[in-house]
């Protein structure tokens, strides 16, 4: 919500992961690296995301969507 300043460093690293086109290995390491929050409800959140195939366009709008995660 009004963390979004964070959020938007988030992005950036998950971005470089993202590059490798390797969904499973991104999702995997986005989950761990959001351990210390709430991993229940962000990663059932997540891992709905990472279904449709559209990372690119999909997780931008997630990452937002869980700005409320610190």
């Amino acid at each position: 919500r009004h963390t979004h300043t964070q959020t938007q460093s988030h992005l950036q690293t998950h971005t470089d992961t993202l590059t490798l086109t390797d969904t499973l290995t991104y999702r995997h390491t986005h989950i761990q690296t959001h351990s210390h929050i709430d991993t229940h409800t962000y990663r059932h959140t997540r891992m709905q995301t990472h279904s449709h195939a559209d990372t690119l366009t999909h997780r931008h709008t997630r990452v937002q969507t869980h700005s409320h995660t610190d």
